[in-house]
């Protein structure tokens, strides 16, 4: 577990870096580029370096395990838990606008058929 933490701790200490010289070289710094091919090497070979020790272990034992005794597990596992949380206020958000959208659309449909009949018994 310890050797799983340090790599999860170098990934995270990554990850600043990599969304700056990302957005670099999306705005076409061919530095940044070359260094974000590097940052992104390093980080493929830390995932497998996490998958392997990962493999030799039951799962859930070993994330309660890294997230009890490594606090960048832990930190990860908080940030997880909070973009799930934020997730599912977004597609609850979205599902009632979406509602909300359709039902108004309807009342304007009612509303015009009403007013067109109305119209045609008045003519």
């Amino acid at each position: 577990a310890e050797k799983a933490c340090d790599v999860i701790t170098q990934s995270m200490e990554m990850v600043p870096r990599m969304l700056q010289v990302t957005l670099a070289a999306e705005l076409g710094d061919e530095e940044a580029q070359k260094e974000l091919d590097e940052l992104e090497a390093r980080f493929e070979k830390i995932e497998k370096e996490l998958e392997s020790i990962k493999a030799k272990y039951d799962e859930e034992e070993f994330q309660a395990c890294l997230v009890e005794n490594c606090a960048a597990a832990k930190k990860l596992s908080e940030m997880s838990d909070a973009f799930q949380d934020l997730g599912e206020e977004l597609n609850e958000t979205m599902e009632y606008s979406t509602e909300a959208a359709v039902e108004e659309a309807i009342e304007e449909i009612m509303e015009e058929a009403i007013e067109e009949t109305m119209e045609e018994a008045i003519e």
